[in-house]
């Protein structure tokens, strides 16, 4: 009976992974300048593995999109402090945090006009293929 590996992940992304599998996920969801050891060549060393094989983990596993999703979930988590640094920083009269704070409420949306001089041609082929 063989196992769709990428269904699998997408079910529970971290279960099937192995201990040195799940190290390496986490490498990945670091933001670079945070990433010890700093270079995936000297993670996979410290893991007893080689770098192809991260490659091969990174592909078979979807980690580089399961790490986005990790990361994306971190912020979310940090939203309400987000949004309340923003509302601090625009009642101070910071003209960016204004006008992102009103455009995140949906009371502004920037208007942008473009003319255009000259004819417009529009060229087409009706003969049939």
């Amino acid at each position: 009976m063989a196992v769709d590996v990428k269904n699998e992940m997408q079910a529970s992304p971290t279960k099937r992974l192995t201990p040195k599998q799940r190290a390496f996920l986490e490498w990945l969801t670091l933001p670079k300048a945070a990433r010890h050891p700093p270079t995936q060549g000297m993670l996979a060393n410290q893991l007893g593995v080689t770098d192809r094989t991260l490659n091969n983990w990174k592909r078979k596993f979807d980690l580089s999109e399961e790490a986005a999703r990790m990361a994306r979930e971190a912020v979310t988590e940090h939203l309400p402090d987000i949004y309340a640094a923003l509302i601090r920083e625009a009642k101070r009269g910071n003209y960016r945090q204004i006008k992102l704070a009103l455009e995140i409420a949906g009371h502004y949306v920037e208007k942008k006009e473009r003319k255009s001089t000259g004819d417009v041609v529009v060229v087409w082929d009706d003969a049939p293929d």
